[in-house]
């Protein structure tokens, strides 16, 4: 359903409910009909998430394992894990104990947010790696649960998922904390977070006091297509940075990276990061670059093309709150493979063109389904005959 993009369950028995699609399936799954849609949803229901939930995770360690993405390093080191949350599902009422709410111009809407950790490349790959679902679980609480909430959640499962990977997390202003700079040490991780002028107002302040003192922490370069952006790197190393809400901590002694692009038409855009990662002239551009700037991979390639490619993110695929945890992560499952299938030598140079992209895949891949039927010896050669499948990254 997900990967040829149906958008709803009830289209599962429209779509699927063909001579050869039931052939096949009877072949190769053993179905003798195709299952309804509400099939899937009562079973789903009665699923163990905590089953489901580290399947991206096994996926895309096994792709690390194998080395298909070793180019796509930062610095050749360190593996992108970008982190962002966005909402999935609202209502008008109370959909479950645990929706949040929000009341503005006083009508109130009930919604479930998450907090999605992707692993990204500089080549277009968004790839999920854990999930962490916003919700109030206790009634009693004060305050409503909240994205950085979930971040504390979140990092022990990538921790347990990649317990000896050197990670990088590409975070947004709103982590600019103490204890996400605590977790990040204690995991041996490094991070860069988009600093805010009105963030960290210490660091800020420091960071163009010590800018003028240091003009030899300046590189220029340039990017685009034809080298039309002309750009301008200015780092301060060692900032010191405690946090004065929580006496007896430790100072973190942090890095300030700030890059202004100059286009053709000689308009500037400033962006700035903050850092643990020790800046100089030869990784300053590069942690700017090939690091900053991905952050954007996983609103770009995955939350957007997930609502408006065709996934149906925001579409209500269960009432029922276990069961639509389940078709979540399903549909990362699916994203993930139509992205890895359509930069493999699965695909010749002439299929990707005449596709137009991954959009088209995904109906060709229900066209194929629909309308052929594989035959048994076609399926147990699948099943039971290897074949190597390389990766084609552009």
């Amino acid at each position: 359903m997900h990967a040829t993009k149906l958008g709803a369950r009830r289209q599962i028995k429209f779509q699927f409910d063909t001579a050869q699609c039931r052939r096949t399936l009877r072949r190769w799954l053993k179905l003798d009909d195709i299952p309804h849609g509400d099939t899937l949803n009562n079973c789903f229901m009665q699923t163990e998430l905590a089953d489901l939930e580290p399947v991206p995770g096994k996926m895309v360690s096994e792709l690390i394992r194998s080395k298909a993405i070793e180019r796509f390093r930062l610095m050749g080191e360190y593996i992108l894990i970008a982190t962002d949350g966005t909402g999935v599902l609202s209502y008008d009422s109370q959909h479950c104990p645990h929706c949040l709410h929000s009341t503005q111009h006083g009508k109130t809407k009930w919604y479930h947010p998450l907090l999605e950790a992707k692993l990204v490349t500089r080549n277009g790959l968004a790839l999920s790696v854990a999930t962490e679902f916003i919700e109030n679980l206790d009634p009693g609480a004060s305050k409503q649960d909240c994205e950085l909430k979930a971040f504390y959640r979140l990092a022990p499962k990538i921790k347990a998922a990649f317990p000896r990977l050197t990670v990088c997390l590409l975070l947004d202003g709103l982590y600019t904390a103490a204890p996400v700079f605590r977790i990040c040490q204690d995991y041996g991780w490094k991070f860069i977070i988009t600093l805010k002028d009105k963030d960290l107002k210490s660091v800020n302040e420091e960071f163009l006091a010590l800018r003028e003192q240091t003009p030899d922490n300046q590189k220029r370069a340039s990017r685009g297509e034809h080298n039309e952006t002309q750009q301008l790197f200015t780092w301060v190393n060692q900032i010191e940075y405690k946090n004065r809400e929580t006496k007896n901590t430790p100072s973190f002694f942090l890095s300030v990276l700030e890059c202004i692009d100059t286009y053709p038409d000689a308009t500037q855009k400033r962006f700035r990061w903050v850092t643990n990662i020790t800046l100089n002239r030869a990784t300053a551009h590069r942690v700017g670059n090939q690091g900053g700037r991905l952050r954007w991979k996983i609103e770009n390639e995955g939350f957007n093309e997930q609502k408006n490619g065709g996934f149906e993110l925001e579409h209500a695929f269960s009432t029922n709150t276990n069961s639509a945890k389940c078709f979540y992560i399903l549909l990362q499952l699916a994203c993930a493979l139509l992205q890895l299938l359509y930069k493999t030598n699965l695909l010749s140079e002439h299929g990707r063109r005449t596709l137009g992209g991954v959009r088209r895949l995904s109906a060709r891949l229900l066209e194929a389904l629909r309308c052929r039927s594989l035959r048994a010896d076609q399926i147990h050669n699948a099943l039971h005959h290897r074949k190597r499948v390389s990766f084609i990254f552009r």
